[in-house]
């Protein structure tokens, strides 16, 4: 229950944070564990290697915050690297091993 509230609290704070005139800018979206788009959306998903991805904001015209929702499974992130107009996020399992997952994410614009 805690894990679903704190995931709340963030989301709330991340809109107010981009500010009334960027709301429009929040991207979601769904992405398949073979690394397809599960939802239409102004994003591009590669999946270069198992377990990692990389969204491309595709309306964005600089830096995003990303945050990640596993759908399934235990899973962990290993590694979030935030560039211009890219989340690149690597999850991993119990055992350490990189892993591929079905997830959901939302992008903010840094403002």
């Amino acid at each position: 229950m805690k894990g679903i509230i704190f995931g709340t609290i963030v989301a709330a704070i991340s809109v107010i944070g981009v500010g009334a005139a960027q709301a429009d800018s929040l991207t979601s979206g769904i992405v398949n564990a073979d690394g397809s788009k599960g939802t239409n959306g102004p994003y591009s998903v590669s999946h270069p290697t198992t377990g990692r991805y990389v969204i491309t904001l595709t309306s964005y015209t600089g830096a995003a915050i990303c945050m990640f929702n596993v759908i399934g499974g235990p899973t962990y992130i290993r590694s979030v690297i935030f560039g211009s107009k890219t989340c690149d996020v690597t999850f991993g399992n119990k055992k350490g091993s990189q892993t591929n997952v079905l997830f959901s994410f939302y992008a903010a614009p840094v403002s």
